[in-house]
């Protein structure tokens, strides 16, 4: 079963199974040929890729984790590699949600929406963000459950303040990302980060983090 189809490159269209990743060459129509790149994973269903800036592609697995695959060699596309730990998101109940993949490129990052198929939209529900510098895996929630998204485009103009990325919510409006808002619409924004442990290689000193 094909879950998502990637175009990425003139060369490279990717097709996502339950399964496997294979890579189209060729015209389709008209004599292109299927080329296996992996039985690892395969791809979510629906908008579950995303493009980087450096040219890679990041998608969710058809079991869950997030995934890479560097850009096209000599026409082939690489094998994939799992970015996130094994238990990331593998809890992802695809009966129920599905998963929007969108590329930020202010931020470098990818962000995952998981967005519901059924049932009532919940606060509970995690997202992600991907930080393409440090790997790091970031988790997301909403604290309004109207202000989920439903569905994430990307908007090119032509006017610096025209590209944006927006999002299609549950409560039935359109809503844009910045960088600068201080509130989702009006929801407060509640954060925190763990450091640490941080050890000192002399055990005799102790550690204090300034900031």
């Amino acid at each position: 079963r094909v879950n998502a189809i990637a175009q990425w490159y003139d060369e490279a269209i990717l097709v996502g199974g339950d399964r496997t990743l294979q890579q189209v060459v060729g015209d389709p129509a008209s004599g292109g040929r299927l080329f296996e790149i992996t039985e690892a994973t395969g791809m979510a269903w629906g908008q579950s890729w995303a493009m980087a800036s450096d040219g890679s592609l990041y998608f969710v697995g058809s079991r869950g984790g997030i995934w890479r695959t560097a850009a096209p060699v000599d026409g082939r596309i690489p094998p994939p590699v799992e970015i996130t730990e094994r238990s990331a998101n593998r809890s992802l109940n695809f009966s129920t949600h599905h998963v929007r993949c969108v590329w930020h490129e202010e931020e470098d990052a990818l962000q995952v929406i998981v967005a519901r198929r059924t049932g009532a939209a919940s606060t509970a529900t995690e997202h992600w963000w991907v930080d393409a510098k440090t790997g790091a895996l970031w988790v997301d929630k909403f604290a309004d459950a109207g202000v989920i998204p439903q569905s994430v485009a990307v908007l090119d103009g032509d006017d610096p303040d025209d590209r944006l990325v927006v999002y299609g919510c549950e409560d039935g409006r359109v809503r844009y990302y910045d960088n600068g808002a201080v509130s989702d619409d009006g929801t407060g924004i509640h954060s925190h980060v763990l450091i640490g442990p941080i050890v000192h290689r002399d055990e005799e000193f102790e550690q204090k983090i300034v900031g």
